[in-house]
């Protein structure tokens, strides 16, 4: 049981241990009112280091000869994670803090270990106190998390300069400014044929089930190249974020079932997802660009052969 606790980074200044040691250093506070305070005495002494050779994103929880605890990242989101590790294997009294027991290593099984924040229909993620939010990123990034997807949902807007989009941009860019914070790469989704609340009548698809009836037909003269621009400005607003990926979407709502686009999903999804991709490499060309099948076989068969 300690009533106070020392915290050293090695190295100093580098942007996820000194996150890693602020995460944890607010967690024990929180929790047992006890300050953990940077290179100084005290009768729990944690050290937070980055060492080459653990494994991707793995850690390692150990106890030096001079009595400090050790939590090793083999990178800085290893050394989030065993922070994490340490954190829930502890005990928090009112005024005392009892540093967990468990030691040893953990290397993640999965490159990509992911969430998506479904940001729209005024759910938490859509209407909580931003601040609560991202406090919840950071929690998820202690439990592994290193990918964080949100969708900004155009259905709802009559364009990119819509105050409420405007609004909902700022939120979203706040969530995933945190998220790039704590060592999670950004990803951004949307359906492939999305459009907002006021598109063209003409350049409407035959909608698919549960589609929202503002979408676009890419085979329709001048669809794909609004959609494409919507994209585009769509893009811009995160550009400056480290954005890892971009889901595109084929259903829930979305897709078009005239007989051009048939099959939606191996046909009119290709057609403007290609294009799609296309802006995504150009603005974030470390991105990866992933094609869901979320829903195949849904409307029509013969989607994923």
């Amino acid at each position: 049981m300690a009533t106070s606790v020392s915290l050293t980074c090695e190295p100093d200044g580098v942007p996820l241990v000194e996150k890693a040691a602020e995460l944890l250093a607010r967690e024990i506070e929180n929790r047992s009112g006890v300050k953990a305070v940077r290179n100084d005495e005290a009768n729990c002494r944690i050290v937070l280091a980055v060492q080459p050779g653990i494994g991707r994103e793995g850690f390692r929880i150990e106890d030096a000869d001079d009595g400090a605890i050790h939590i090793n990242g083999n990178d800085g989101r290893g050394l989030l994670y065993g922070v994490g590790k340490f954190l829930r294997s502890s005990r928090f009294d009112d005024g005392s803090f009892t540093p967990g027991d468990w030691r040893g290593t953990s290397i993640p099984e999965m490159a990509v270990r992911g969430m998506y924040f479904a940001t729209h229909f005024h759910n938490f993620y859509h209407d909580a106190p931003i601040e609560k939010v991202k406090r919840y990123v950071e929690e998820m990034a202690l439990w592994g998390c290193n990918v964080l997807c949100v969708w900004f949902d155009m259905h709802h807007y009559t364009g990119i300069d819509d105050p409420k989009a405007q609004e909902m941009i700022k939120r979203l860019h706040a969530i995933l400014r945190t998220a790039n914070s704590v060592g999670m790469g950004a990803g951004l989704l949307g359906l492939a044929n999305e459009a907002y609340a006021d598109s063209p009548k003409e350049l409407r698809a035959v909608p698919a089930k549960y589609s929202y009836g503002v979408e676009l037909c890419p085979n329709k003269p001048g669809a794909t190249e609004l959609m494409l621009k919507w994209r585009q400005e769509m893009l811009d607003a995160f550009s400056d974020l480290d954005i890892e990926y971009f889901c595109l979407w084929p259903y829930d709502q979305g897709g078009c079932v005239c007989e051009a686009c048939l099959p939606w999903g191996a046909n009119g999804f290709l057609k403007i997802g290609k294009q799609v991709a296309q802006l995504v490499r150009k603005t974030f060309p470390k991105a990866k660009t992933i094609f869901s099948t979320w829903c195949f076989d849904r409307t029509t068969q013969g989607e994923h052969e």
